[in-house]
């Protein structure tokens, strides 16, 4: 029984080595297989430069070689995107951490009843946020710079004034 929990730990070791967990699977697979087709192609290419017939036994060894090369180059590629790219967490930032934002106004106005502002989170991603002014506070209108000075959780609305104010 203890046997195939080693096959388990084999197949992971081997998934760990192409990179998956590093990047998105996708993207494994897609220089995995390309780099096979690519490098079997070469392969076959001086295997027919060499021998006017193609021999059986050349097809087991483009077919190992590569394998072999092709895992190798994607686990390189791998590393290297894994340091290029972000890691894999989510940017997503609570609406109150947004109060003291910059942002534009998309929608036609933003009144003491609605409005839709523009803004960038702390990670830098652009969304668009419910606003309204304080009653008797004058309408703001589409493309103003606003700041977002309070968030009503019950309402899930943000309370902006101009910035240049």
């Amino acid at each position: 029984m203890a046997h195939g929990g080693n096959n388990g730990s084999a197949a992971l070791n081997v998934l760990q080595f192409l990179g998956v967990g590093q990047v998105p699977i996708t993207m494994v697979l897609l220089v995995l297989l390309g780099g096979f087709g690519i490098i079997g192609w070469m392969l076959n290419a001086v295997v027919l430069g060499i021998t006017p017939q193609y021999p059986g036994i050349a097809l087991v060894f483009v077919a190992l070689v590569g394998l072999a090369f092709a895992a190798w180059f994607t686990s390189r590629t791998a590393r290297a995107l894994g340091r290029a790219v972000p890691a894999f967490a989510s940017t997503a930032t609570t609406l109150a951490r947004l109060v003291g934002r910059r942002g534009h106004v998309t929608s036609p106005e933003v009144d003491e009843k609605y409005g839709q502002v523009k803004v960038r989170d702390l990670g830098g991603t652009s969304i668009v946020v419910f606003a309204i002014v304080d009653a008797g506070k004058p309408h703001i209108p589409r493309d103003t710079e606003v700041i977002l000075v309070e968030y009503d959780a019950a309402r899930k609305v943000f309370v902006v004034v101009p910035s240049d104010l």
